[in-house]
């Protein structure tokens, strides 16, 4: 869960940033702080779920160990997520006009090569083409996410440790 991150924050109060986000849909920021949003009722929803069942809300503070980034409109509380150096998996773009299925194995080509860019800006002083540039990889990044449904679930269920 992303919740209490500084996407949100980005998107909403930094003007460059949402500038450059509209310039890709004009609806983009209000959606990613909805992603938030939900996020955020997850997490309440989860709590509220283990209370009921007597055992102990969970917090996340403690892995809160990245740094904030230092621009405009987000807080310094530390991240969960480290959007500063992500690498996107667009193949869903290809998963739904091709014949196969994820969930069995199946493989689709990248649309584009996502790898170890930022999706939020990680400097003030960053603007015009890299600015851009940011804003394309986090629409990509929020698409695929909400593309990959089951799947993502699936493929990072494999990596937890009790």
């Amino acid at each position: 869960m992303i919740f209490g991150d500084n996407t949100a924050n980005s998107a909403t109060n930094n003007p460059r940033y949402r500038n450059a986000l509209q310039k890709i849909d004009e609806s983009l920021p209000d959606y990613i702080c909805g992603v938030l949003e939900d996020e955020c009722s997850h997490a309440t929803f989860i709590n509220a779920f283990l209370v009921a069942a007597g055992k102990t809300p969970i917090n996340l503070d403690p892995f809160r160990t990245l740094p904030s980034v230092p621009v405009e409109g987000a807080e310094n509380l530390g991240r969960l997520t480290n959007l500063t150096n992500l690498t996107v998996d667009t193949s869903y773009y290809q998963r739904y006009r091709q014949a196969g299925n994820p969930d069995f194995g199946d493989a689709f080509p990248q649309i584009v090569n996502i790898v170890n860019q930022p999706t939020i800006p990680t400097s003030g002083s960053i603007d015009g083409d890299e600015l851009c540039s940011i804003a394309q990889s986090a629409a990509f990044h929020f698409a695929a996410i909400e593309q990959a449904g089951s799947s993502l679930y699936n493929s990072l269920l494999t990596q937890v440790r009790a």
